[in-house]
């Protein structure tokens, strides 16, 4: 019989203040990180991910009651957290006394207790791996697809899911023991000397690391979290837009609540959000922040604003702006982007990103976008992705086109829709600041032969540009979690923040606006930082 191997995995600060996984650790630290000695199938440790291409999924973070708070991968310090805020690896989650959250990967829910720290160590296609110093975490998990992992690393065991069921976790707060609770569905508890299966209707409290018994017994009657989760998970199977786009699209629950649903004749189920305000036009109330390795990503402020931003397409219909999801596949999940737009600007001879901006009679340099429409494909020609992502991304809403190349229609139905174009001065959108608070009314007619380009501006980020909009936090995890050691069966991966391949490109090809300050570029891991 083969069996998983399972590591303790160490977690250091750097000089930053960001919470760095170390990988690879039996070969840099071997005192503060002994590695355990089973062998397994598909056991290795991950490597860092060789493809060039970003990840096709993110964890949206879709509920939030009481102080919750965030510090992202690169971050140098804890903000409160913000819906609709994309998280990905190397991201860190706090909820403090009497607060609960919850996020989405995929069609996977993870709710989050008061006093829980949760970090996600990996978070891409095939793997989501996350670890919980401290406090309570349940998770639902829908479909685990052939070949893909699940995994809990706790200070005293790995939990990993072998399919859809109801799993929580609850670690002490001084971490000497891992409460497991399985009640539906089935998982295997990885220690150090071996591991355990787990089946529905079984509750085991573990000690130490070597999978010490300290309880068994059957699963309790639910308590007031789990009731909550229940609750939630009740709404989540009622939900009507579940009928015309994905599970696996983080999100979709919102649209219920907020829009309408309905048959056009041209795109087939659109939605349309509701009280559409004079005026208004997609990607215009929210913020620009700056996340590796997509780069520019659109933060939008509305409670149902993520499916519609980062998946589909927009058209104006009837005077009214509805989203077009594009067909339904269940083969294969929707792919993330950051923001479905296209950028106006270079028509001068200027930047590409830049178009002129004026006020109080001086011009300056501005930053100008519009919702891609239906069968527009999104290509930022910008990042050296493949064309394999470039179709995987574009699958369900462009047909017929060979999108390795540029759209060559270049029709972009949206530009000329009055109000479709948004515009902001190039400093508030590096900075990250509110766009409806900085956004100019613009006539696309005085842009005379400006280049349009969908995908994101070449624009280096600044310091501003990771959450300029985010408030600085009071509440943060006890500094003791940065430190406390987990039990893991495959090594966390190195943060894309750490290694910012797309904001190198920007700053050398001198991607810079003026007076927004100095292009922040991290090139790689700080020395320090036990990477392999």
């Amino acid at each position: 019989m083969k069996h998983r191997t399972a590591t303790i995995i160490q977690f250091r600060r750097t000089t930053g203040r960001t919470l760095i996984a170390c990988a690879a650790l039996a070969a840099i630290n071997l005192a503060a990180a002994p590695t355990f000695a089973q062998s397994a199938p598909g056991g290795a440790p991950a490597a860092q991910n060789a493809s060039i291409d970003p990840p096709g999924r993110v964890a949206r973070l879709d509920y939030m009651a009481g102080p919750v708070t965030t510090e992202p991968a690169g971050a140098t310090d804890w903000s409160y957290a913000q819906l609709n805020r994309p998280l990905t690896t190397g991201d860190q989650l706090w909820d403090d006394a009497n607060a609960r959250s919850e996020l989405h990967i995929g069609s996977t829910a993870v709710r989050v207790g008061a006093q829980t720290s949760v970090d996600v160590l990996n978070l891409d296609d095939s793997t989501a791996q996350l670890k919980v110093a401290q406090g309570t975490l349940s998770t639902r998990v829908r479909e685990l697809p052939r070949g893909t992992a699940w995994e809990i690393d706790t200070p005293n065991l790995a939990l990993g899911v072998n399919g859809p069921g109801d799993y929580r976790v609850d670690v002490a707060p001084d971490g000497s023991s891992t409460t497991v609770t399985v009640r539906s569905g089935s998982a295997t508890v990885y220690g150090e000397n071996g591991q355990l299966p787990m089946s529905a209707g079984q509750q085991i409290r573990f000690a130490g690391t070597d999978l010490q018994e300290e309880a068994s017994e059957p699963a309790p009657p639910p308590d007031s979290f789990d009731r909550w989760a229940r609750a939630r998970d009740a709404a989540e199977d009622r939900s009507i837009s579940a009928r015309y786009v994905s599970r696996d699209m983080p999100g979709y629950q919102d649209l219920d609540a907020n829009g309408t649903w309905h048959d056009d004749p041209q795109y087939g189920e659109v939605w349309e959000p509701n009280a559409q305000p004079e005026g208004w036009a997609p990607y215009h109330d929210g913020q620009w922040v700056w996340q590796a390795p997509w780069g520019w990503t659109w933060v939008d402020d509305a409670p149902w604003g993520f499916a519609p931003y980062h998946y589909g397409r927009w058209a104006n219909i009837d005077d009214e702006w509805a989203w077009v999801p594009g067909p339904l596949i269940d083969s294969e999940p929707p792919v993330y982007a950051p923001a479905l737009v296209a950028f106006v600007g270079g028509g001068d001879g200027g930047p590409d990103w830049s178009i002129a901006l004026s006020g109080g009679g001086i011009a300056a340099a501005g930053v100008a976008w519009f919702a891609l429409g239906p069968g527009e494909p999104w290509h930022p020609r910008s990042a050296d992705w493949s064309p394999d992502y470039y179709e995987r991304v574009n699958r369900t809403v462009v047909n017929n086109i060979n999108i390795r190349n540029t759209y060559v229609n270049n029709t972009y139905v949206n530009y000329r829709v009055p109000g479709a174009v948004t515009a902001v001065p190039a400093t508030a959108f590096v900075h990250g600041q509110p766009v409806a608070r900085f956004a100019q009314r613009v006539d696309p007619q005085q842009w005379r032969g400006a280049h349009i380009a969908s995908g994101t501006p070449g624009i280096a980020p600044v310091s501003g540009s990771f959450g300029g909009n985010m408030r600085r936090a009071d509440y943060r995890p006890p500094g003791a979690l940065a430190q406390r050691q987990v039990v893991a069966t495959r090594a966390p991966v190195t943060p894309p923040a750490l290694h910012d391949n797309l904001a190198q490109r920007f700053a050398r090809e001198h991607g810079t606006v003026p007076g927004a300050g100095a292009p922040v570029v991290r090139a790689s891991a700080p020395a320090h930082a036990p990477f392999g």
